[in-house]
């Protein structure tokens, strides 16, 4: 498994070499740095890591300038009328995660837990003395962390860390339940739920790569419609593909800047586009665009 890692960190490397020389040129150009409602002057900024709120109102994200990085830090988008606003500023920003209260956003600063609450505007640092490479909240005491090729919950109430299985890229489906990716011997890899305990746990969906060898990663889950996105990362970029639970095989939607997509509904999903901003697309990747707002 930690070959898997090790190979997938490499190929990472490779691959966002080749990003940024095709990202740059448009994150320093005439695009539009507007936080509002599409009408600024200037610049776009790199849109990564989408996470989706509880109610479904808003994703959450970090947003990259590559010019000035004051423009740096998590912003939030809404889900219906996508303006974007930037929650707070910083430096060295992943993993933004919002509680199914809305009122706290979790993310990692070199790999450390910090937490900022949005009414107080105030942030504190955990007592979690680990680093992770990505967080998600599962309930409101509860976050889900990555560690390498191994899962843990995290409590928030005694600050205590437990591991709960091997795999990589969890998020949440429910108040109890994530969703995250294992490798599976025969070049495949399995998306698969499992509760806090580990107790239930069920492969929802295989995802051969026999013919198309690369990594799988950031599975995104609609519980509405059955349907599943995901990115497949390989020597060629990072690829979004979607499929629906019991159906083969699945289908390509699209390439992306970044390795982490996000279903938004049963016919909506985002991913980074060719410049930097959020894109979405239709389920069956047939109607294509800015996942932007501009006003009437």
């Amino acid at each position: 498994m930690n070959t898997i890692v090790g190979n997938l960190s490499a190929l990472k490397t490779i691959i966002l070499l080749t990003v940024m020389c095709f990202v740059l040129p448009f994150a320093c150009e005439e695009k539009s740095t507007d936080t509002g409602n599409g009408h600024g002057v200037g610049r776009y900024l790199i849109e990564t890591q989408p996470s989706l709120s509880f109610d479904h109102t808003y994703v959450y994200y970090i947003a990259t300038d590559t010019v000035d990085t004051s423009n740096n830090g998590i912003y939030r988008a809404q889900v219906k009328k996508p303006i974007r606003e930037r929650v707070f500023a910083g430096q060295n920003l992943r993993s933004p995660t919002v509680s199914p209260d809305n009122q706290e956003v979790a993310y990692l600063k070199s790999g450390v837990i910090w937490f900022y609450n949005i009414d107080e505007n105030s942030h504190a640092t955990s007592s979690v003395s680990m680093s992770f490479q990505s967080i998600a909240y599962v309930s409101d005491m509860i976050l889900v962390g990555q560690r390498q090729d191994s899962i843990h919950v995290i409590s928030k109430s005694d600050d205590s860390v437990t591991f709960l299985a091997s795999g990589w890229d969890p998020s949440p489906l429910t108040r109890d339940t994530v969703l995250y990716v294992v490798p599976i011997v025969g070049q495949a890899y399995g998306i698969v739920k499992s509760d806090m305990s580990a107790l239930s746990c069920d492969t929802m969906y295989y995802v051969s790569v026999i013919d198309n060898f690369g990594y799988v990663r950031w599975p995104s889950f609609d519980r509405q419609s059955n349907r599943l996105t995901w990115i497949l990362t390989s020597a060629r970029g990072h690829e979004v593909f979607a499929a629906e639970i019991g159906q083969y095989p699945p289908h390509i939607i699209s390439g992306s800047l970044a390795e982490k997509p996000l279903i938004l509904n049963f016919d909506k999903i985002i991913y980074t586009g060719p410049d930097g901003r959020f894109y979405e697309s239709n389920y069956f990747g047939t109607d294509k665009g800015p996942f932007w707002y501009a006003e009437e």
